[in-house]
């Protein structure tokens, strides 16, 4: 059902709804100003009666038909309400997962700063150079395993970053094995 055919549903039954309300009051006024004085005004006043009745069993049946539209309503309401709450949760997921994520791939940058801190300490040692190819080899794999992870969570920007991330790496330890080479 379109969205114009819902909205005119709910205006005619609204409409069809005022309509017998009014007729409802029309009548009660109606009634109330039959005098109860003689057979012909009691007869009068009773068939007004009879009226109203009709026109109470027609207002229930309008209020019905537009409560049963404004419940199809709230029902609609409550499901996309429900999707959106689904939504918003895995919405979150989705965030936490990124910040974890991004948190690691924080932590391999922090670990970079301490290699180049350690290659100024190592001064032409091989051994110091030999372990931070070690590590440097360390966290291009652990970079590696980040881009695996980011690439099945389908963040492509982390996958990239870890991906380049890793490929640094891999070429510096490449260099301190040239280096290791020279020094020995």
């Amino acid at each position: 059902m379109s969205r114009n055919t819902r909205t005119s549903d709910l205006l005619k039954r609204a409409s069809e709804l005022e309509e017998e309300l009014e007729q409802f009051e029309r009548l009660g006024v109606e009634a109330q100003d039959v005098s109860l004085d003689g057979q012909k005004n009691l007869d009068r006043a009773r068939r007004v009666l009879d009226k109203l009745a009709e026109a109470e069993t027609r207002l229930n049946a309008a209020a019905g038909g537009l409560a049963v539209l404004l419940g199809e309503v709230r029902d609609r309401q409550q499901t996309s309400a429900d999707a959106i709450t689904a939504w918003a949760r895995e919405l979150q997921t989705r965030i936490d997962g990124w910040n974890a994520m991004q948190g690691k791939f924080l932590g391999l940058a922090s670990s970079a700063t301490e290699i180049q801190e350690a290659l100024q300490r190592a001064a032409g040692d091989p051994a110091a150079v030999a372990d931070i190819q070690t590590l440097v080899e360390e966290l291009a794999g652990r970079s590696g395993e980040l881009a695996g992870e980011a690439r099945e969570a389908g963040y492509r920007d982390l996958q990239r970053d870890a991906e380049a991330r890793r490929d640094q790496l891999l070429s510096s330890a490449r260099k301190l094995g040239e280096l290791r080479m020279r020094l020995n």
